[in-house]
């Protein structure tokens, strides 16, 4: 029995497992394939290995075994740290069998429906796809209502989700389905802004009104730090996906912090202020 199961062994699911077992959950990954998803073993690494080795007159048996080397070091290396921390993986293709439950297989063709990330789904089409989260903030992460305050990093990142989410909605042959919730705690949710530039205005099931919300601006970097002051030992706060609880501890930006609902946690205070996540149960609302 696991507390958290991921499916998918990439730099996503990776690092989940990782922050999920070092802050003491049970937690088993599912990875048929290699440890590292994608860019480690086949895409991005790889490539830059190549690139950085080749050039006339190059040993191209030999640049092909360096950058084997070099893939195969980087993925034991990261198969150690998750096994350090207790990731339990699982080398097989993961099958949803029931709301609580996953089983180890090899897929079974009557299974009605198949988890996949985007980038696993290119080329791929299903008759009804359901995209999940498309929500500004989250998918895309950049949120694109900062308009012009954007950086050029953030822009680039925009533009790359921007062709993701194409790639996303366009793997459906007759029905794609938008899954998100109306509000967050209290919060508007509205759909992502890409969802109006590829899909025009969609057919939400819910029928109450739904008013587009200005998303705040994130703060500075000198307000995070005199913000973070307040979050010792012993405060009440508010989390915009785990609700209320309190601070148990503190190192640094890292807190521990017992939430009513779904107990100790530890979250990373700069990310969460910045993001506009955490916020003092004596404060106003998000």
């Amino acid at each position: 029995m696991h507390e958290l199961i991921v499916i998918g062994g990439g730099p996503g699911g990776c690092a989940a497992a990782l922050r999920a077992a070092q802050g003491g959950l049970s937690v088993a990954l599912f990875e048929p394939r290699q440890v590292g998803g994608t860019c480690l073993n086949r895409g991005c690494v790889p490539t830059k290995a190549l690139l950085h080795g080749a050039g006339p007159g190059c040993d191209w048996p030999a640049l092909a075994a360096e950058v084997e080397r070099v893939v195969s070091t980087l993925r034991a290396g990261q198969e150690k740290q998750l096994r350090a921390a207790g990731v339990e993986l699982i080398p097989y293709r993961a099958v949803v069998t029931g709301p609580h439950t996953v089983e180890a297989g090899g897929g079974d063709p009557a299974c009605p429906f198949v988890l996949s990330t985007i980038h696993a789904s290119k080329g791929l089409e299903y008759d009804r796809v359901f995209l999940i989260d498309a929500v500004d903030g989250i998918f895309p992460s950049v949120n694109p209502r900062k308009g012009n305050d954007l950086s050029d990093e953030e822009r680039a990142a925009l533009e790359e989700e921007r062709r993701l989410f194409y790639v996303g909605a366009t793997r459906a042959r007759r029905q794609l389905v938008l899954l998100t919730c109306d509000n967050r705690f209290g919060e508007p949710s509205p759909p992502a802004s890409f969802v109006g530039q590829f899909l025009g205005t969609p057919e939400w099931a819910s029928q109450r009104p739904r008013t587009p919300g200005k998303a705040p601006a994130e703060p500075d970097a000198a307000a995070v730090a005199a913000w973070e002051k307040d979050y010792l030992p012993g405060t009440a706060v508010v989390h915009r996906a785990f609700g209320p609880g309190m601070v148990v501890s503190r190192s640094g930006a890292v807190a521990v912090i017992a939430f009513d609902e779904v107990g100790t946690k530890k979250v990373e205070l700069t990310a969460c202020l910045r993001k506009r996540l955490l916020r003092l149960a004596s404060a106003p609302g998000f």
